[in-house]
Parts: C-alpha cells; structure tokens; sequence
C-alpha cells in the first residue's frame, strides 16, 4: 500500500499482487499438467479426446478460494493501511471481473489450440458432441458462459467467508445457502441451456448468462451489506 491509501487505486495495486501472482501461478501448474497429460492421452488412448475439457473444472473452485481470501487475507490487511471498507469493495469487484473474464478466455483458448492439434492429427476432439470452439460465435457464447460461471463461484466465496466473518459459525453456515445460488444457477445453466447451445439456441445461452450475472449483481449487494461496516479482527 502507498500514499493516499484510501483509493481503489491502491486497493487494485494490493490485490492484483496478491490474487494476480496466485492466478498466474495456478494458470502455469494447469496449463503444465495439461502439456504433459495431452501427449500421453493421443498416444496411449484407444479413442482419445478432448484432454483440456477435464480441467475447465478447476478455475471455478479456484474463483471460489480467490473469494474467501479477499475476507479473511485481504480486507483486514486493506482497512489496517487506511483502505476504506467502500474502496476495498470496489476494487475487489474489479478484481473478480478481470480475473474470472481473464480465466474464461484462457479456458476458450486452450479448446482452441487442443482443436488445431486434434485436427492435424484426424481425432475428434469432443466425443460427446458438445463443441465448444465450432465457429467464433459459439467461441464467444462460451467465454461469456464461463465468464459468469467463475464470477459466480468468486462472489459465492466473497459472501460465504464475509458471512463467517460478520456473523459467525451459525449464521455464517446458513447464509451459505443464499451465497451459493448464484454458482447453483450458473452450473444448471451451463448445462442445461449453454453447454446444449446447438439444440436450445444461442438466445437462450445468453439469457441465462444474463441471469446468472444479475444473481451476481445481488450478491455484491450482500457483501456490501455485510462488509461496509465490520469489524476487523485483531489476529
């Protein structure tokens, strides 16, 4: 933190160094484990397919722990340098956006260098027939999908551990119920409306994502209600 600590500028600054080093980290050990896996999977599998699709799981629980730490790392360590709670909110917001759209279009990326690979080599990539990288409009229906996928699981984290840290053990426990609608939502939806984009039609993709971004929306408002004016803990 640095002089005038109170702007969402120096909020940015701390997080991004913080949750920025951790993204790219956990983006290198992914994108490693997934170099290694390929090879042995086209060679050794008798029907080889999409090896990367089995790690678009991971980014989301990793928004998921990206969020608890903005509570129980960062705000304390935010307020004590003269952030305001407000300032801390905000740039948390931003940070979440950049890395969870971030994520979604390393993900999108990833399907298309396996696809180039998958085609100069005569395998099909995804054997069940959901293609994620048919032509660039299904591209991007699906980077916006993840998009609001791992910004769910980011907020659902934020609002699960601020529910702890305001309320305690008990009611922090129920009030994970409410946090993880957003996340519940988006995962249906991906499934069962944008996964299925080729059979139900992209408008419906889209109006999910945009469900599932204004379920996001009240759980910023959540956090807000629950962190504008807590207490910082003395560790």
């Amino acid at each position: 933190m640095t002089a005038n600590p109170g702007t969402v500028r120096n909020g940015l600054v701390h997080l991004l160094r913080g949750h920025g080093t951790t993204t790219v980290t956990f983006w290198g050990i992914v994108i490693g484990l997934a170099l290694v896996a390929e090879p042995i999977v086209i060679t050794a599998a008798d029907d080889p397919n999409s090896v990367w699709q089995g790690f678009r799981w991971a980014p989301q629980y990793f928004m998921l722990f990206l969020g608890v730490m903005l509570v129980t790392t960062h705000l304390p360590v935010q307020v004590a340098h003269g952030l305001t709670r407000s300032a801390a909110l905000r740039a948390g917001t931003i940070v979440a956006a950049v890395l969870s759209a971030g994520s979604a279009i390393l993900l999108q990326l990833g399907f298309v260098v396996e696809r180039a690979v998958y085609n100069s080599l005569g395998l099909v990539q995804f054997a069940d027939g959901i293609d994620l990288v048919e032509s660039p409009g299904r591209i991007i229906v699906s980077t916006v999908e993840f998009f609001g996928l791992y910004l769910a699981y980011f907020f659902g984290g934020w609002a699960i551990a601020a529910g702890y840290y305001r309320l305690g053990g008990w009611y922090g426990t129920l009030l994970i119920i409410p946090a993880a609608v957003p996340a519940a939502v988006a995962e249906y939806s991906h499934w069962n409306g944008g996964l299925l984009v080729g059979a139900t039609g992209q408008a419906q993709a889209w109006l999910a994502v945009a469900a599932v971004i204004a379920l996001v929306g009240l759980l910023w408002t959540y956090v807000r209600a629950l962190t504008r004016t807590v207490p910082i803990r003395a560790k």
